[in-house]
């Protein structure tokens, strides 16, 4: 993440060449979005305006809106260092049909798995995998929403839906 991207903040198309996407951080929706109580003259690059700029988007405003941005940023990092076969294991591509998706599993020797799938079509799909080595009674379960499993059958096949642009993070649970 580069600053600003976890509150959804945009760059300043009105500005050349890389300093587009070097705005001042948007703290606030005050003046200067919080960054400066200087004249706006004096600021390094001018803020966006209009649906991006501060008085919509700011880090103070999202802190306490649940179901912001922001929100979802902080919760796919706390997932994502909660699972150290994410950032420690080796990945794996698993075969599905569909070009649109990218389906992994990341798996460490102690056994753990995380399997993810990212649809990066506008179309939603179902994306059918095998996890060969997956002992009969194993179940995906929903990582980001902590309630939803998905049982395999009794040859590690399942079926997942996927909405348009929809993304899982699933952690293989074997039986027992």
């Amino acid at each position: 993440l580069f600053y600003g991207e976890e509150i959804g903040m945009a760059e300043n198309l009105d500005v050349a060449g890389r300093f587009a996407v070097r705005t001042p951080m948007q703290w606030t929706d005050g003046v200067n979005g919080g960054f400066s109580t200087a004249a706006k003259r004096r600021l390094p690059r001018p803020l966006p305006d209009g649906l991006y700029g501060p008085e919509r988007v700011n880090a103070a405003g999202q802190r306490h809106d649940h179901r912001s941005f922001w929100w979802f940023i902080r919760d796919l990092i706390y997932t994502y260092r909660q699972q150290p076969e994410i950032g420690w294991s080796t990945a794996q591509v698993l075969e599905q049909p569909n070009p649109a998706v990218l389906a992994h599993a990341c798996r460490e020797a102690s056994g753990w798995m995380m399997i993810g799938l990212h649809n990066f079509g506008a179309d939603g799909c179902l994306v059918p995998l095998e996890l060969a080595d997956a002992p009969a009674g194993s179940q995906l379960v929903d990582l980001l929403d902590g309630r939803d499993a998905f049982p395999l059958d009794d040859h590690g096949r399942i079926e997942l839906q996927l909405g348009p642009y929809g993304y899982r993070w699933l952690r293989l649970l074997r039986p027992g």
